[in-house]
């Protein structure tokens, strides 16, 4: 198989990046080796992303907020205290920062984002999506980039795009260098019901 970009990875980053070249006329193929029905579960998974403006307006762009909307949470005013202390860092959008928009970004539940994503899988005619395979070797050189898959399959592309996660296989081998430190510190992440509004903040 021929294309021109290689995804390894097919979580929001790699496939967002796929459908964002399909409108350019850009062809891509996607290497995903997680279960796809996991990934598109109609359970609460307990992860959510928050949005900021810019990314939101470019799923505009790409034609995907109308199906996001309906479980998306705008955010107007983001507070971060310290503790039980009174002041805060407020970050509240003015209006010639956040051009037409009245909001700093979106709560979206990933899941909800992943359903988007694959949803528009099948009509972006320029992306092949290749769901529980992995890339077993990729070799790079001055012609590009060829891969043989778990499942047999050659690839060969002009470019190789990496959207593993934070282990990025493919980042370690090609050489590319993250700093990492702990803070020494632990954080509970949780999810609630209220009773009372939060007023988008």
């Amino acid at each position: 198989m021929n294309t021109d970009v290689l995804i390894l990875g097919g979580g929001l980053v790699g496939l967002t990046t796929a459908i964002a070249l399909d409108r350019h006329g850009i062809s891509s193929i996607v290497v995903d080796p997680a279960e796809p029905q996991t990934q598109l579960s109609a359970n609460f998974d307990g992860r959510v992303s928050a949005i900021a403006s810019a990314p939101w307006a470019m799923f505009g762009a790409l034609g995907l907020t109308d199906a996001m909307r309906p479980e998306a949470c705008p955010i107007r005013r983001i507070e971060v205290r310290d503790g039980l202390q009174k002041d805060c860092l407020d970050f509240t959008p003015k209006p010639h920062d956040a051009g037409d928009l009245s909001f700093v970004g979106m709560m979206l539940e990933n899941r909800v984002l992943r359903q988007v994503l694959h949803g528009a899988v099948d009509t972006t005619p320029h992306l092949t999506f290749k769901p529980l395979t992995r890339a077993t070797n990729v070799t790079r050189d001055e012609a590009g980039v060829r891969a043989t898959l778990s499942d047999g399959t050659q690839i060969k592309a002009r470019l190789l795009i990496g959207a593993e996660g934070r282990q990025s296989p493919t980042r370690d081998e090609a050489g590319i260098r993250s700093a990492r430190w702990r803070y020494r510190h632990d954080a509970i992440v949780t999810a609630v019901h209220h009773s009372l509004p939060h007023h988008n903040i």
